[in-house]
Parts: structure tokens; C-alpha cells; sequence
């Protein structure tokens, strides 16, 4: 594996990216698609076909009432992952999603962005929440509800590299080379609820 220095200048490619795209990308082991897709309020057997990640957003736009009514999310499988990716949705970043990824003895990592630079990583494993955290505010400690795994210790989150090294941490963590070719190709995508829908009934939904 390479140095986490190294990585880092591999995925430069985030940074200009990150000026006009948002997103939350999720990689799942140990469980199939259909899963995931289950998890996340969706029905595998309901794709709404192939889409890429800016027709995604653009078939929310056109077709959704407001905000939120629903979410569009892409995913597919490659080797031994999953991955997911929702563009301008959140429902990976929820801790209750990456629980039930992750259940038995699978493992989840995920990395949100909003339109406001505001991040997110977590991370879980046999369905417990392992990290938490908002990566440009890792210095002085975790924050309250915040979980910092050993893994981001001595980690420098500059501003000017922040996505770029959120993106190096998901493959030094999952094994998977995260590709910007994903962002434009065709993939199956799935209808899925607004995250707080799906979970009203969970009163930790949001707790790690």
C-alpha cells in the first residue's frame, strides 16, 4: 500500500472537482448490492435504469416536488466491494445506514460532502459505528458525538487538499482505488427515501 503522501497527490483530482460537484460515496465489504441497496431504502428489483452522477441530480430536479421528497444514488460492485454514490443526497452519512451495512461481519466507510464544504467520514464494522468525524476539525480532539479511529492520528486535513485526503483515507482503509471516471459513467441507480423517512421509527438514527 502506498504512503498516505502518495495518495494524496493521486487524488489532486478531488480538489477541482469539489468546486462543482457534491457528494456522498460509500463502500461497503461483506454483503452483496441488493443489500445495499435494501439498506438504503431502495428496491433492487426497481432500478430506474442507468444514469450518470450529474443526470442523477438532474432527474431529481425535474421530477421531485422539493427538496428531499426523494434521492436518486448509483451503485455497483467491483471486486470485493460495494460502492455507493449519491449525488447531493446524505443517507450514507446517517451512523443507523452504517450500521446496517455492516451488519454480521461486514465493513462500511463513507465520505460526505454538502454544498457548503461541510464533510463527514464514518466508518463501521460489524455493524458498530468506528468513526465519526468532520475532517477539517479533527485538530484538538473529537468533537462532542465525534468518534476518532487511530487511523486519522497525525493526519494533516489542509483545506487546499481536504477532499483529496478523505478520498486517500477511503482506499488506505478499504483497499479500494476510488476512480474520478465513476463520477461520469452510466451506473445502475436506484429511488430511495429521504434518510429521516426511512428512519423516523430509529431514535438514535443520527447517533454514533
Amino acid at each position: 500500500m502506498p504512503q498516505l503522501s502518495e495518495l494524496v497527490e493521486k487524488y489532486a483530482w478531488a480538489e477541482p472537482l469539489a468546486r462543482e460537484l457534491v457528494w456522498c460515496v460509500s463502500v461497503v465489504e461483506g454483503c452483496d448490492a441488493g443489500h445495499v441497496v435494501r439498506t438504503f431504502g431502495g428496491n433492487p428489483n426497481a432500478s430506474v435504469g442507468e444514469l450518470t452522477f450529474r443526470e442523477a441530480e438532474e432527474r431529481v430536479r425535474s421530477t421531485a416536488g422539493e427538496f428531499g421528497e426523494f434521492f436518486l444514488f448509483q451503485i455497483f460492485a467491483t471486486g470485493r466491494h460495494v460502492v455507493a454514490i449519491e449525488n447531493n443526497g446524505y443517507s450514507g452519512s446517517i451512523p443507523e445506514i452504517a450500521r446496517r451495512a455492516s451488519v454480521k461481519n461486514g465493513r462500511y466507510l463513507s465520505y460526505f460532502r454538502n454544498v457548503n464544504g461541510d464533510s463527514t467520514i464514518i466508518q463501521a464494522i460489524g455493524g458498530k459505528v468506528t468513526a465519526y468525524f468532520e475532517p477539517l476539525l479533527t485538530e484538538g480532539g473529537p468533537q462532542v458525538g465525534e468518534i476518532h479511529p487511530d487511523w486519522i492520528f497525525g493526519v494533516d486535513f489542509q483545506p487546499g487538499s481536504a477532499r483529496a485526503t478523505c478520498f486517500a483515507l477511503m482506499e488506505q482503509e478499504t483497499g479500494l482505488a476510488f476512480k474520478p471516471e465513476w463520477f461520469e459513467a452510466k451506473l445502475p441507480t436506484y429511488r430511495i427515501p429521504d434518510p429521516y423517512v426511512l428512519l423516523k421509527d430509529v431514535g438514535d438514527a443520527d447517533t454514533p
